[in-house]
């Protein structure tokens, strides 16, 4: 049987050995395999010395048969081949006997896979050429291969040629002083294991590339020394990391994957920041990659000079107002001086500046007094408890709503007469309306305002004009052209209404206004459209929703969402915003949809009578093109003294 797999392994190399040779394919061997190639190559072993000679020579005097020509065709063949693999084809049995592979005089990447490492043999004598070395399914610590060798359990020497090595897939729970033997390092990947510290990696001064995720991390490892200035790839996903502090020693690295671990706010990614050569970031998976603004967010704490070059967050490229938001958040650093100089404050200073307290004293009555008090306060409540004068008010203002219905409040009947309250002005008009205007009118004439006191408003939109007091000017702000009290324009921002930030994700957009490259909230709500600010909330301009006239959207990455509202403030007419490409599609609809809804709701026809000729003429309301003036239809007169006819609308 064992003949039979040397003699078939024989012809298979004679006829694609070439490739092996040439490096182009490796050779995989299974365990079994090797322990028969072993076994043969004993046959051809006349003299006891014949393994310490740098290449064996065969006897020829032992070739009797075919059997015997392939085994000299594969001894000869293994001493040249450079690359080899070793793979585990039965469960592990620890009677078997050890796999010697130093035969492979000339090879230079190693695999062994679900071996047995401590019956493995002849890495001793290899590991001053091996370049690349791959272990998977094998160790427990590193110090089996890199140390002790497998089965020759040798002392501790240096690795001179290894390069790369992947001890993937194994069960290191920590890792050891042995990683000081392959101190010509670059490429080292430790996934898959149970590694919560990595501070000897420290000793690994050419390490470029490392890889340690699916490990038990909770930090960036804490590297110091040379290995600080030469690392450019770092892979640490799927992990528990949520503190990001250490990776400010890494100067020079490229390219940082955090995915699938514990970040949970943006604010943590401010050691990003440093990393001024970084170019390819990957944060999908952590609980702040899910929140709804969290690519802006996140180039807030990169490097300013990521703006400069193709930067892929989460693997894709930056947008261009991305890209402008690089860099936006810097960290702060308090200075040796201003510690040393608090440090040095007495007791009395740090209490001398604390804000005052507010001491309330409370006044209590003894004695007689608050005797008194007491029964005069009881006495009080049982009059009220007495008397059925409210029942009666109650049952008199029950009939003149049940008697007059909806217009109860107009009618002879007053509610003062029935509250007993004193009338200041006589009833003018049985319209609401008409007897607070003229209520106010009445107070304002009788008010000795002095001059300057007044402040006149701009045109309105119906064409007349209103007055507000100073007192009233004060109250709604210090606007120079106040308008109505109570409006929407004369909004200033500080007031605090039943709006919250937001109101559904779909209503929040994150826009920049044009020319500037601070970001704002945009918020569009059933009643209002709204400004705020990103970092504090703040509302800062709001407007009505029905007054918005147009909006229009042009240019692509970032769009450009032009807006125009129907309001007397020049600086509220317009705005315009540049917004990622998504967002502005879906604004642009949104706003699309409430324009066509307004626009059937308020096209109707307006009678106006031109007042020239008389002639009247119908138009739809809002039809007119801002700007230009009304005409009259009629060719001989075309007069723009044109007002709109009440009696005939």
């Amino acid at each position: 049987m064992e003949n039979s797999a040397v003699s078939d392994l024989a012809r298979t190399l004679r006829e694609y050995g070439d490739k092996i040779l040439n490096s182009e394919c490796k050779l995989i061997l299974s365990e079994s395999l090797m322990r028969s190639l072993n076994s043969s190559f004993m046959l051809l072993n006349d003299q006891k010395d014949s393994m310490t000679s740098s290449f064996q020579v065969i006897n020829s005097s032992n070739i009797k048969t075919n059997f015997f020509i392939d085994i000299q065709f594969l001894h000869d063949f293994l001493q040249r081949t450079s690359s080899l693999k070793i793979v585990c084809d039965n469960p592990p049995n620890h009677d078997l006997d050890s796999v010697d592979i130093s035969v492979f005089k000339n090879v230079k990447l190693l695999e062994l896979y679900k071996l047995n490492v401590k019956k493995i043999k002849g890495i001793q004598a290899l590991r001053a050429q091996i370049q690349f070395l791959v272990c998977r399914w094998i160790l427990e610590t590193l110090s089996e291969i890199l140390e002790k060798c497998g089965c020759d359990d040798s002392q501790g020497f240096i690795w001179s040629e290894l390069k790369e090595a992947s001890f993937s897939h194994n069960n290191i729970s920590y890792l050891d002083s042995s990683l000081e033997l392959v101190p010509l390092l670059n490429t080292l990947d430790l996934s898959h294991n149970n590694i919560k510290e990595t501070q000897p990696l420290s000793c690994l001064l050419n390490l470029k590339h490392l890889n340690l995720s699916y490990n038990q991390l909770k930090a960036i490892p804490n590297f110091s020394g040379q290995i600080c200035s030469r690392l450019q790839v770092l892979i640490l996903n799927n992990n528990f990391i949520d503190n990001l502090a250490n990776v400010v020693n890494l100067v020079n690295l490229c390219e940082l994957d955090l995915s699938e671990n514990c970040l949970i706010d943006h604010h943590s990614l401010l050691p990003l920041t440093h990393l001024s050569t970084l170019q390819w970031l990957n944060l999908k998976g952590n609980p702040l990659s899910f929140h709804p603004q969290h690519r802006i967010r996140s180039v807030c704490y990169l490097n300013s000079n990521t703006a400069t070059v193709r930067f892929l967050l989460d693997q894709k490229a930056l947008t261009k107002l991305e890209s402008q938001n690089c860099g936006r958040i810097q960290p702060v650093y308090q200075s040796h001086q201003m510690e040393s100089l608090s440090s040095s404050l007495s007791n009395a200073t740090l209490v001398a500046t604390e804000r005052p307290r507010r001491v309330r004293t409370a006044t209590i009555s003894e004695g007689v007094d608050a005797v008194s008090e007491m029964d005069n306060s009881i006495a009080s409540i049982a009059s009220l408890l007495i008397s059925n004068d409210h029942l009666e008010t109650k049952r008199t203002i029950e009939q003149l709503r049940k008697q007059y219905g909806e217009r109860w409040l107009q009618a002879e009947s007053s509610v003062q007469d029935v509250l007993g309250l004193e009338k200041s002005l006589p009833i003018i008009s049985s319209s609401p309306y008409d007897q607070l205007l003229s209520t106010f009118e009445a107070n304002y004439s009788q008010q000795n305002v002095p001059d300057g006191s007044e402040l006149k408003s701009e045109e309105s939109m119906n064409g007349t004009e209103t007055y507000t007091t100073a007192s009233e000017t004060t109250t709604h702000g210090n606007n120079e052209n106040a308008l109505q009290p109570g409006t929407d324009d004369d909004y200033d921002g500080d007031d605090d209404d039943d709006d919250v930030l937001g109101q559904g994700e779909e209503n929040l957009y994150l826009v920049c206004p044009k020319g500037t490259t601070e970001p704002i909230f945009l918020v569009v709500t059933n009643t209002h459209i709204r400004e705020r600010d990103c970092d504090s909330g703040k509302e800062k301009t709001r407007w009505p929703l029905d007054s918005l006239l147009a909006c229009s959207a042009s240019g692509s990455d970032p769009v450009l969402i032009s807006l125009e509202f129907d309001t007397v403030k020049r600086d509220k007419k317009q705005r315009e915003y540049d917004m990622v490409e998504e967002d502005a599609e879906k604004l642009s609809k949104h706003l699309s949809n409430l324009l066509s809804i307004m626009g059937t709701q308020n096209n109707r026809m307006v009678i106006f009578k031109c007042m020239k000729c008389g002639t009247r003429f119908g138009e739809e309301k809002n039809s007119q093109k801002r700007g230009t003036a009304r005409v009259c239809p009629t060719t001989t007169c075309n007069s723009t003294l044109v007002i709109e006819d009440d009696e005939e609308n």
